[in-house]
């Protein structure tokens, strides 16, 4: 009888509670860009034992603030920042996606990229003023409240960023991990944002054929899942797409400003922009909606724009309030001329004052192949960021991209007028419409003059990768799960210990009533009693553990 016992219990699946008991932790990062803010909610096991410290990050939600302004949009009046973190209760929205029993303990970081490293480098006591408002914002909102996490709000460097970007298309590529046995290169990351761009990608062994070149670049270690790697990666502030379309209207003022010999324009002709239908100066240009128009103080404030020609430069700042308007002309040919002037490192240095200029000496790409990129099947680079919102407004299929494509798609909106414009790219707004050619050249230079890609076949375009967006955030929330503390305790232990202790008492039961049943009854009813107790158990199981 004690094995007809044994065999009801042996049948019982006693761990299926014990299974579903993972405890999980939660991180909420925000990015504050110069564009916008957003903010992704992540959670990963406590357990990290299997990982070797690193957790298994996964995205929960992400939402974008419904403002089309970055915190650096008020660096004038940083008291009502509170505005960006809030916009479209983006923030509200995360905040809900995290259990309300683990919020306490959650890690929150705001990182703050390259807008506020330009403001930093423009005005410091405003950048610093700025991200005190925003870190009391935070608090008055019952965050930063000191719960053991070391939750902040900060700047991030510029190579932060790029080496983040690098774990995060790495971490969703599969090629981190070394519970995936993917025996495949790491890709690198291209990432280009509204201030700055950055190029970050893994540095091969040491030989004696680069030895004495490696030895010469800056690298960074970082160390995931137990591994160490050696990373190359530089960020070029100004040349985010903002920043490059501010130091392009600049320039165009300067070249009226010298033609009429020391005197501001008003009006000056724009070749990357689509021509107007109004083609002749004056009210027409004004009052019409297709024109574009910046004042001073978005133009001449900012340390990638500020030029040597100090006379220039103090007459263009003593009117913060003066309108500009810029009159598109549709000149593809001469939008290029424009564009290539910020790959002349030795001419950008002669022009700026902050120095800020891109010189692709000190990009190591021959380092990786002798083409770069290869023509592999796997991608050598994702790139993401606006090379991807780019090629999307232009309805280009993401993944990889035809540069001939591309090239062609650029070409015929850059020689087109406002209307072929407005058609393609006014759903979009009319900032996207009026601006989508320099951004389109200047992306081409950018990968060609800059980066020396000859061709795209090895880089793939990308938004989201697996189950998450593309960026910085999910690589801070992998990297920084490294010195958070793990646990191994489960929340459903409570569980574990109820199941196993009814488990006893029914064990007992059963050993009885085979016991006062005899032999011959327990021959006919064995049967039914293992089939009515493992309905009963799956029963109780299914109440115990419901998630």
């Amino acid at each position: 009888m004690f094995p007809i016992a044994f065999a009801i219990y042996s049948s019982v699946d006693w761990g299926v509670c014990l299974d579903r008991s993972v405890s999980y932790s939660y991180g909420l990062v925000m990015d504050a860009g110069s564009v916008h803010t957003t903010a992704t909610v992540y959670r990963w096991p406590t357990d990290r034992s299997d990982t070797n410290g690193t957790g298994d990050v996964r995205e929960v939600f992400s939402c974008e603030g419904s403002s089309d302004s970055g915190i650096t949009s008020y660096s004038d009046r940083p008291e009502e920042v509170d505005k960006a973190l809030r916009a479209g209760r983006c923030l509200d929205k995360a905040v809900g996606r995290i259990p309300e029993s683990r919020r306490a303990d959650s890690v929150l970081f705001l990182g703050a990229t390259a807008g506020m490293r330009v403001l930093n480098a423009t005005d410091h006591e405003k950048a610093a003023e700025l991200m005190e408002n925003t870190r009391s914002s935070l608090e008055e909102m019952g965050f930063l409240k000191g719960n053991g996490t070391e939750s902040s709000a900060r700047i991030l460097s510029s190579s932060e960023e790029g080496i983040l970007g690098w774990i995060t298309a790495n971490s969703l590529n599969g090629t981190l991990d070394p519970a995936s046995n993917n025996d495949a290169s790491t890709v690198g990351a291209l990432d280009w944002g509204g201030a700055s761009s950055q190029i970050t990608f893994e540095m091969p062994p040491q030989d004696g054929n680069n030895n004495g070149l490696l030895s010469t670049v800056k690298k960074s270690m970082v160390k995931l899942y137990g591994r160490n790697h050696s990373l190359f990666t530089v960020s070029h502030m100004c040349y985010g797409q903002k920043e490059a379309l501010r130091r392009y209207f600049v320039e165009l003022i300067h070249q009226e400003y010298k033609r009429r010999g020391g005197v501001l324009p008003k009006y000056v002709k724009a070749p990357c922009q689509p021509k107007i239908r109004f083609p002749t100066y004056g009210d027409g240009v004004e009052n019409s909606p297709h024109h574009h128009s910046m004042k001073a103080s978005e133009l001449f404030f900012s340390a990638c724009t500020r030029r040597t020609d100090t006379q220039f430069q103090l007459l263009a700042e003593s009117d913060p309030d003066r309108v500009f308007y810029f009159v598109g002309q549709s000149n593809h040919a001469r939008c290029a001329r424009e564009v290539r002037k910020a790959f002349d490192p030795a001419r950008c240095r002669s022009t700026y004052v902050k120095k800020h200029c891109f010189d692709s000496d000190d990009i190591p790409l021959r380092l990786l192949s002798e083409e770069s990129p290869s023509s592999s099947s796997s991608p050598d680079f994702v790139a993401f960021s606006t090379y991807w919102y780019l090629i999307s407004a232009l309805g280009i299929p993401g993944g990889r991209v035809s540069q001939f494509n591309f090239r062609h798609s650029v070409s015929r909106l850059c020689g087109a007028s406002d209307e072929f414009a407005h058609g393609l790219l006014g759903k979009l707004g009319g900032e996207v419409e009026r601006n989508t050619c320099f951004r389109g050249v200047f992306m081409q230079h950018l990968l060609k003059d800059g980066y020396k890609f000859r061709e795209w076949t090895g880089i793939d375009f990308a938004k989201r990768v697996a189950h998450a967006e593309v960026g910085w955030t999910l690589g801070y929330m992998v990297n920084r799960t490294n010195s958070l503390p793990s646990e191994t305790e489960k929340e459903d232990q409570g569980c574990e210990f109820l199941g196993m202790h009814y488990a006893l008492w029914l064990f007992v039961a059963v050993v009885v009533v085979v016991k006062l049943l005899g032999d011959i009854v327990t021959e006919l009813l064995w049967w039914l009693l293992k089939l009515l107790f493992k309905l009963l158990w799956s029963l109780f199981a299914k109440v115990c553990c419901r998630s």
